[in-house]
This record gives C-alpha cells, structure tokens and sequence, in this order.
C-alpha cells in the first residue's frame, strides 16, 4: 500500500503539469516553427491560397511559411474559413 502511496505523490504533479496546455496550445507547438520564419524574403503578391495545420487559411505558401512558419499545410482554403470565402 505505500508503494502505491509513493507512486502517486511522485507523479501526480507530473500529471497536473501534463494537462495544462489546452489544444489550441498543442497545435500551436506542432504546427508553428518560429525557426521557419523568415520576414525579409520576398513572397510574391498572387492569391493561391493554402490552409496551414492550424486551420487558418493563408495568401500563399511562402506567405504560411515565411511570415507564419506554418510546418505544413495543404493547397486550397481551409474549410472554416468557407463563409468568408467561396469555396466552389
């Protein structure tokens, strides 16, 4: 019984810890490098539009990754964002 006494005062905290961060905060941390930023390159002004891993559409992908470092992304607008786009 104090084995599993020990067990818990040991990892509990670990545990609160652990559950801090809600799932915006997850996204966030896979899907945006701050090291991919890169504001002094040029992107060019065309409108092809790409939906970043965090389900925010952006201009372009040299936009997404340059000026957002969005890690990966997939062609088009993403699908939250139909309201104010037309997605057809």
């Amino acid at each position: 019984m104090l084995t599993v006494i020990r067990i818990v005062i040991i990892f509990f905290p670990f545990l609160i810890l652990s559950c801090d961060k809600d799932e915006s905060d997850l996204i966030q941390d896979f899907c945006i490098s701050e090291d991919l930023i890169n504001t002094d390159l040029d992107c060019p002004a065309i409108f092809d539009p790409v939906c970043g891993c965090n389900d925010v559409t952006y201009e372009n992908s040299c936009i997404a990754l340059n000026f957002y470092g969005i890690s990966d992304y997939t062609p088009g607008i993403c699908s939250s964002d139909c309201i104010t786009f037309d997605c057809d």
